[in-house]
Protein backbone atom coordinates (compact mmCIF):
# COMPACT_ATOMS: atom_id res chain seq x y z
CA UNK A 1 0.00 0.00 0.00
CA UNK A 2 1.23 3.42 -0.69
CA UNK A 3 1.37 6.23 2.10
CA UNK A 4 0.06 9.13 0.94
CA UNK A 5 -3.41 9.74 -1.02
CA UNK A 6 -3.67 13.21 -3.45
CA UNK A 7 -7.37 13.94 -3.67
CA UNK A 8 -7.75 16.06 -6.82
CA UNK A 9 -11.56 17.31 -7.29
CA UNK A 10 -12.31 18.80 -10.81
CA UNK A 11 -14.74 20.86 -12.38
CA UNK A 12 -14.61 22.11 -15.66
CA UNK A 13 -10.90 21.45 -16.22
CA UNK A 14 -10.39 20.73 -19.33
CA UNK A 15 -7.21 23.00 -19.83
CA UNK A 16 -5.40 21.83 -16.57
CA UNK A 17 -6.16 19.32 -14.82
CA UNK A 18 -4.11 16.81 -16.83
CA UNK A 19 -1.06 19.01 -15.83
CA UNK A 20 -2.28 18.54 -12.04
CA UNK A 21 -2.21 14.69 -12.61
CA UNK A 22 1.09 14.79 -14.26
CA UNK A 23 2.56 16.62 -11.43
CA UNK A 24 1.34 14.52 -8.49
CA UNK A 25 2.07 10.92 -10.61
CA UNK A 26 5.69 12.38 -11.16
CA UNK A 27 6.38 12.65 -7.34
CA UNK A 28 9.43 11.01 -6.00
CA UNK A 29 7.56 9.09 -3.85
CA UNK A 30 4.68 6.57 -4.89
CA UNK A 31 1.31 7.76 -4.84
CA UNK A 32 -2.46 6.89 -5.11
CA UNK A 33 -4.41 9.71 -7.08
CA UNK A 34 -8.13 10.26 -7.04
CA UNK A 35 -9.60 12.55 -9.00
CA UNK A 36 -13.04 13.74 -8.66
CA UNK A 37 -14.82 14.90 -11.35
CA UNK A 38 -17.61 17.68 -10.00
CA UNK A 39 -20.26 17.11 -12.50
CA UNK A 40 -17.98 19.38 -15.27
CA UNK A 41 -19.94 20.00 -18.78
CA UNK A 42 -16.56 19.85 -20.51
CA UNK A 43 -13.98 16.54 -20.74
CA UNK A 44 -12.17 17.00 -17.89
CA UNK A 45 -12.64 13.21 -16.89
CA UNK A 46 -11.41 12.32 -20.52
CA UNK A 47 -8.29 14.71 -19.86
CA UNK A 48 -7.49 13.40 -16.45
CA UNK A 49 -7.84 9.63 -17.65
CA UNK A 50 -5.68 10.59 -20.54
CA UNK A 51 -3.18 12.21 -18.16
CA UNK A 52 -3.08 9.52 -15.90
CA UNK A 53 -2.51 6.64 -18.80
CA UNK A 54 0.69 8.25 -20.12
CA UNK A 55 2.48 8.53 -17.12
CA UNK A 56 0.74 6.46 -14.23
CA UNK A 57 1.91 3.22 -12.88
CA UNK A 58 5.92 3.42 -13.94
CA UNK A 59 6.31 3.97 -10.20
CA UNK A 60 3.91 2.24 -8.80
CA UNK A 61 1.47 5.07 -8.03
CA UNK A 62 -2.16 4.39 -9.00
CA UNK A 63 -4.84 6.27 -10.26
CA UNK A 64 -8.56 6.17 -9.91
CA UNK A 65 -11.46 8.41 -11.18
CA UNK A 66 -14.30 9.46 -9.43
CA UNK A 67 -17.70 11.02 -10.85
CA UNK A 68 -20.30 12.98 -9.10
CA UNK A 69 -23.15 15.63 -9.95
CA UNK A 70 -22.04 18.93 -9.33
CA UNK A 71 -22.04 19.89 -5.64
CA UNK A 72 -18.29 21.61 -5.08
CA UNK A 73 -14.96 20.91 -3.78
CA UNK A 74 -16.13 20.84 -0.24
CA UNK A 75 -18.26 17.75 -1.49
CA UNK A 76 -15.90 16.11 -3.64
CA UNK A 77 -13.12 16.30 -0.88
CA UNK A 78 -15.02 14.58 1.88
CA UNK A 79 -16.94 11.52 -0.27
CA UNK A 80 -13.18 10.59 -1.73
CA UNK A 81 -11.64 10.64 1.95
CA UNK A 82 -14.45 8.21 2.46
CA UNK A 83 -12.13 5.61 0.68
CA UNK A 84 -9.06 6.59 1.72
CA UNK A 85 -7.09 4.08 3.63
CA UNK A 86 -3.38 4.90 3.37
CA UNK A 87 -1.87 7.05 6.75
CA UNK A 88 -1.49 10.05 4.68
CA UNK A 89 -3.51 12.63 2.57
CA UNK A 90 -3.45 15.39 0.54
CA UNK A 91 -5.42 17.55 -1.53
CA UNK A 92 -4.21 19.38 -4.83
CA UNK A 93 -6.56 21.76 -6.77
CA UNK A 94 -7.08 21.17 -10.79
CA UNK A 95 -5.45 24.17 -11.85
CA UNK A 96 -2.19 24.07 -10.15
CA UNK A 97 0.73 21.09 -9.51
CA UNK A 98 3.18 20.14 -7.14
CA UNK A 99 7.05 19.89 -7.11
CA UNK A 100 8.15 16.14 -7.67
CA UNK A 101 9.86 15.95 -4.03
CA UNK A 102 6.92 17.68 -2.57
CA UNK A 103 5.29 14.73 -0.77
CA UNK A 104 8.47 12.64 -0.14
CA UNK A 105 9.44 15.87 2.13
CA UNK A 106 6.66 16.04 3.91
CA UNK A 107 6.44 12.56 4.22
CA UNK A 108 9.67 12.51 5.81
CA UNK A 109 9.13 15.41 7.77
CA UNK A 110 5.56 14.09 9.20
CA UNK A 111 7.20 10.69 10.13
CA UNK A 112 11.00 12.55 11.92
CA UNK A 113 8.40 14.94 13.92
CA UNK A 114 5.34 12.55 14.47
CA UNK A 115 3.22 15.31 12.78
CA UNK A 116 -0.63 15.34 12.62
CA UNK A 117 -0.65 17.88 9.69
CA UNK A 118 2.56 19.48 8.16
CA UNK A 119 2.74 22.10 5.51
CA UNK A 120 5.04 23.59 2.98
CA UNK A 121 5.11 26.80 0.90
CA UNK A 122 3.83 27.86 -2.10
CA UNK A 123 6.53 28.30 -5.21
CA UNK A 124 7.65 31.88 -5.35
CA UNK A 125 6.41 32.42 -1.97
CA UNK A 126 8.67 30.94 0.71
CA UNK A 127 10.32 33.46 2.91
CA UNK A 128 13.16 30.10 3.57
CA UNK A 129 13.94 29.41 7.05
CA UNK A 130 14.11 26.38 9.41
CA UNK A 131 11.12 24.41 10.08
CA UNK A 132 8.40 25.14 12.39
CA UNK A 133 7.06 23.03 15.31
CA UNK A 134 3.80 23.29 16.90
CA UNK A 135 4.08 20.73 19.81
CA UNK A 136 1.15 20.16 21.79
CA UNK A 137 -2.57 21.04 22.36
CA UNK A 138 -1.92 24.25 23.39
CA UNK A 139 0.74 25.14 21.35
CA UNK A 140 -1.18 24.45 18.21
CA UNK A 141 -3.80 26.18 19.53
CA UNK A 142 -2.32 29.43 20.29
CA UNK A 143 0.12 29.73 17.67
CA UNK A 144 -1.93 27.85 14.62
CA UNK A 145 -5.90 27.69 15.10
CA UNK A 146 -6.18 31.22 16.99
CA UNK A 147 -4.46 33.32 14.53
CA UNK A 148 -5.20 31.37 11.42
CA UNK A 149 -8.67 30.06 11.94
CA UNK A 150 -10.06 32.20 14.57
CA UNK A 151 -8.98 35.56 13.59
CA UNK A 152 -8.19 34.56 9.90
CA UNK A 153 -4.59 35.65 9.58
CA UNK A 154 -2.83 34.09 6.76
CA UNK A 155 -4.23 31.23 4.14
CA UNK A 156 -6.12 28.23 5.54
CA UNK A 157 -5.32 26.57 2.41
CA UNK A 158 -6.00 22.81 2.05
CA UNK A 159 -3.58 22.02 -0.51
CA UNK A 160 -0.33 23.11 1.01
CA UNK A 161 -0.83 20.45 3.61
CA UNK A 162 -0.20 16.36 4.10
CA UNK A 163 -2.85 15.20 6.77
CA UNK A 164 -2.46 12.01 8.72
CA UNK A 165 -5.30 10.23 8.30
CA UNK A 166 -7.13 10.23 12.08
CA UNK A 167 -10.28 10.63 10.92
CA UNK A 168 -10.49 7.88 8.66
CA UNK A 169 -12.60 9.24 6.15
CA UNK A 170 -15.65 9.69 8.35
CA UNK A 171 -17.08 11.86 10.32
CA UNK A 172 -17.21 14.87 8.25
CA UNK A 173 -20.24 17.40 8.33
CA UNK A 174 -22.24 17.17 5.31
CA UNK A 175 -22.67 20.46 3.70
CA UNK A 176 -23.34 22.30 0.21
CA UNK A 177 -20.50 24.68 0.96
CA UNK A 178 -18.36 25.99 -2.14
CA UNK A 179 -16.75 29.14 -1.00
CA UNK A 180 -14.99 28.86 2.23
CA UNK A 181 -14.56 25.12 1.64
CA UNK A 182 -10.97 24.90 2.67
CA UNK A 183 -12.18 26.37 5.83
CA UNK A 184 -15.04 24.29 6.60
CA UNK A 185 -12.46 21.29 5.73
CA UNK A 186 -9.81 22.50 7.88
CA UNK A 187 -12.24 23.43 11.00
CA UNK A 188 -12.65 19.59 11.33
CA UNK A 189 -9.33 18.28 10.52
CA UNK A 190 -7.12 20.61 12.84
CA UNK A 191 -9.85 18.90 15.66
CA UNK A 192 -7.63 17.14 17.75
CA UNK A 193 -4.43 17.78 16.27
CA UNK A 194 -1.39 18.21 18.50
CA UNK A 195 0.91 18.25 16.30
CA UNK A 196 2.02 20.11 13.82
CA UNK A 197 4.60 21.58 11.40
CA UNK A 198 5.63 24.09 8.48
CA UNK A 199 8.79 23.13 6.30
CA UNK A 200 9.27 26.42 4.94
CA UNK A 201 10.21 25.23 1.21
CA UNK A 202 8.07 26.41 -1.88
CA UNK A 203 6.90 22.71 -3.14
CA UNK A 204 3.09 23.74 -4.73
CA UNK A 205 2.68 25.51 -7.45
CA UNK A 206 -0.43 27.36 -7.14
CA UNK A 207 -1.65 29.00 -10.38
CA UNK A 208 -4.17 32.06 -9.98
CA UNK A 209 -7.59 31.33 -11.66
CA UNK A 210 -9.79 34.56 -12.60
CA UNK A 211 -12.89 32.19 -12.53
CA UNK A 212 -11.81 31.35 -8.85
CA UNK A 213 -15.04 32.34 -6.65
CA UNK A 214 -12.75 34.50 -4.61
CA UNK A 215 -12.52 37.06 -8.08
CA UNK A 216 -16.33 36.65 -8.85
CA UNK A 217 -19.80 37.16 -6.92
CA UNK A 218 -22.56 34.65 -7.40
CA UNK A 219 -25.69 34.55 -4.97
CA UNK A 220 -24.87 31.01 -3.68
CA UNK A 221 -21.97 32.58 -2.30
CA UNK A 222 -24.10 34.27 -0.25
CA UNK A 223 -25.24 31.22 1.35
CA UNK A 224 -21.81 30.19 1.63
CA UNK A 225 -20.97 32.96 3.87
CA UNK A 226 -24.09 31.84 6.39
CA UNK A 227 -22.76 28.57 6.44
CA UNK A 228 -18.95 29.37 7.21
CA UNK A 229 -20.15 31.27 10.23
CA UNK A 230 -22.17 28.29 11.05
CA UNK A 231 -18.77 26.16 10.70
CA UNK A 232 -17.33 28.24 12.64
CA UNK A 233 -19.51 28.47 15.86
CA UNK A 234 -19.26 24.74 15.71
CA UNK A 235 -16.22 23.79 15.52
CA UNK A 236 -13.95 27.00 16.74
CA UNK A 237 -15.18 26.42 20.64
CA UNK A 238 -13.76 23.24 20.24
CA UNK A 239 -10.35 24.04 18.24
CA UNK A 240 -10.09 27.16 20.87
CA UNK A 241 -10.52 25.66 23.97
CA UNK A 242 -14.19 26.73 24.51
CA UNK A 243 -12.82 30.19 24.51
CA UNK A 244 -13.81 32.33 21.47
CA UNK A 245 -14.12 36.11 21.62
CA UNK A 246 -17.00 37.26 20.00
CA UNK A 247 -15.47 40.30 18.41
CA UNK A 248 -13.26 38.46 16.52
CA UNK A 249 -15.89 36.17 15.65
CA UNK A 250 -17.68 39.15 14.39
CA UNK A 251 -14.35 40.83 12.88
CA UNK A 252 -13.88 37.99 10.16
CA UNK A 253 -17.24 38.40 9.52
CA UNK A 254 -17.49 42.21 8.67
CA UNK A 255 -13.71 41.47 6.99
CA UNK A 256 -15.35 39.34 4.36
CA UNK A 257 -18.58 41.25 3.87
CA UNK A 258 -16.51 43.61 3.06
CA UNK A 259 -14.54 41.91 0.30
CA UNK A 260 -17.34 40.18 -1.19
CA UNK A 261 -19.40 43.64 -1.70
CA UNK A 262 -16.65 44.86 -3.59
CA UNK A 263 -16.12 41.76 -5.49
CA UNK A 264 -20.29 41.86 -6.01
CA UNK A 265 -19.60 45.63 -6.96
CA UNK A 266 -17.34 45.16 -9.56
CA UNK A 267 -17.53 41.80 -10.84
CA UNK A 268 -18.88 41.28 -14.35
CA UNK A 269 -22.52 40.25 -14.51
CA UNK A 270 -22.66 36.73 -16.37
CA UNK A 271 -25.63 35.45 -14.48
CA UNK A 272 -28.55 37.55 -15.08
CA UNK A 273 -28.61 38.77 -11.32
CA UNK A 274 -27.69 42.66 -11.09
CA UNK A 275 -25.38 43.67 -8.60
CA UNK A 276 -27.46 45.06 -6.60
CA UNK A 277 -29.47 42.02 -6.18
CA UNK A 278 -26.40 40.76 -5.12
CA UNK A 279 -25.59 43.05 -2.39
CA UNK A 280 -28.56 43.39 -1.18
CA UNK A 281 -28.78 39.36 -0.84
CA UNK A 282 -25.41 39.89 1.07
CA UNK A 283 -26.46 42.95 3.50
CA UNK A 284 -29.65 41.60 4.59
CA UNK A 285 -28.17 38.38 6.07
CA UNK A 286 -29.43 39.04 9.95
CA UNK A 287 -25.61 37.25 10.85
CA UNK A 288 -24.29 39.92 8.66
CA UNK A 289 -26.14 42.78 10.86
CA UNK A 290 -25.38 41.29 13.74
CA UNK A 291 -21.83 41.09 13.59
CA UNK A 292 -21.52 44.98 12.59
CA UNK A 293 -23.64 45.66 15.54
CA UNK A 294 -21.45 43.29 18.04
CA UNK A 295 -18.65 45.62 16.75
CA UNK A 296 -20.53 48.88 17.51
CA UNK A 297 -20.09 49.60 13.64
CA UNK A 298 -23.00 51.94 12.13
CA UNK A 299 -23.76 49.49 9.55
CA UNK A 300 -25.15 51.65 7.03
CA UNK A 301 -22.21 54.08 7.15
CA UNK A 302 -19.73 51.62 6.72
CA UNK A 303 -21.09 50.35 3.81
CA UNK A 304 -21.71 53.62 2.61
CA UNK A 305 -18.08 54.12 2.93
CA UNK A 306 -17.30 51.15 1.30
CA UNK A 307 -19.99 51.86 -2.21
CA UNK A 308 -18.32 55.59 -2.40
CA UNK A 309 -14.91 53.82 -2.77
CA UNK A 310 -16.18 51.09 -5.60
CA UNK A 311 -17.72 54.08 -7.41
CA UNK A 312 -14.48 56.25 -7.29
CA UNK A 313 -12.66 52.71 -8.18
CA UNK A 314 -15.16 52.18 -10.93
CA UNK A 315 -15.07 55.62 -12.32
CA UNK A 316 -10.82 55.19 -12.34
CA UNK A 317 -11.26 52.14 -14.20
CA UNK A 318 -14.03 53.78 -17.41
CA UNK A 319 -11.65 56.62 -17.43
CA UNK A 320 -8.98 54.10 -17.82
CA UNK A 321 -10.82 52.51 -20.87
CA UNK A 322 -11.51 55.88 -22.46
CA UNK A 323 -8.28 57.36 -22.38
CA UNK A 324 -5.87 54.76 -22.95
CA UNK A 325 -3.82 56.01 -20.29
Amino acid sequence: MNEVTVIIPAYNAERTVGRAVKSVLASTVTVDVVVVDDGSSDATAAAAEKAAAECAAERGSSFRLVRQANAGAYTARVRALAGVETPYFAFVDADDAVEPSMYERLLAFSRANDLDIAQCDAVGASAGGGPELFLGESEVREKVVLPRLLRGEGAVSVWDKLYRNRLGGTGFEPSDIMMFDDLAINLQLFVGAERVGYLHEGLYRYDVNPGSSVRNFRLKNVSDLREAIRFREKFLPRLAGGDCDGGVMAAWVVRNVRNMYLVACSAPVRDGVSRMEKVRALLDLPEVEKAFADLGLSFRRRIMRTRAAVALAFAAKRLKALTGE
